[in-house]
């Protein structure tokens, strides 16, 4: 399990996860919350492991690869949100990155890194997404949950399809394209 913040929203259903799941590796970013929920995964995995600066944990034919954002010498941002940990997935020669809730800030904290992908699934915030962002990583489809009209048009101007998902809903790409499962 990958704790990308601890922030409240993002957390919530990660206690009972653990207790179905028994995972066998519990990652954070060492950046903690005195939220009810933070509290009750520290109480049920208490031997978390912080994650340095790209961290790989390889699969059979896949790699994840974990940006941090703060270890860019500059400390944790603000925003309890900006200070996310942003996954690479590699499998195979699809990339997907996973942006949680990393905003225009936290954007810019990243330029350095090699956020190339051919999905890439962001943030439902305004202040994300900027064009050299989206130039950068220059993907072919943007997953996201609910998008602001401004930046549903930058995708547009850019002509990159976006699926817009629900909760529950699973994004799975097929070598012949990309299907919602519902």
């Amino acid at each position: 399990i990958i704790l990308t913040n601890p922030a409240p929203d993002t957390i919530g259903g990660i206690p009972y996860i653990i207790l179905r799941a028994n995972p066998k590796k519990l990652y954070e970013s060492g950046l903690t919350d005195g939220s009810p929920n933070y509290k009750l995964i520290k109480e049920l995995y208490p031997n978390t492991t912080i994650v340095p600066h790209n961290t790989v944990i390889g699969f059979d034919d896949s790699f994840l690869k974990i940006i941090v954002i703060y270890d860019d010498g500059k400390g944790f941002a603000q925003k309890l949100e900006d200070n996310s940990l942003i996954l690479k997935l590699i499998y195979g020669n699809t990339k997907v990155l996973l942006m949680d809730g990393c905003d225009f800030n936290c954007e810019e904290r990243l330029f350095d890194e090699d956020l190339s992908a051919d999905i890439i699934k962001i943030s439902n915030s305004c202040s994300a997404t900027s064009l050299t962002f989206l130039q950068k990583v220059n993907p072919k489809v943007i997953i996201a949950k609910d998008v602001c009209p401004e930046v549903e048009q930058r995708f547009i101007n850019l002509n990159i399809p976006l699926y817009k998902i629900k909760d529950g809903d699973l994004m799975i790409a097929l070598k012949e394209g990309y299907e919602i499962i519902r």
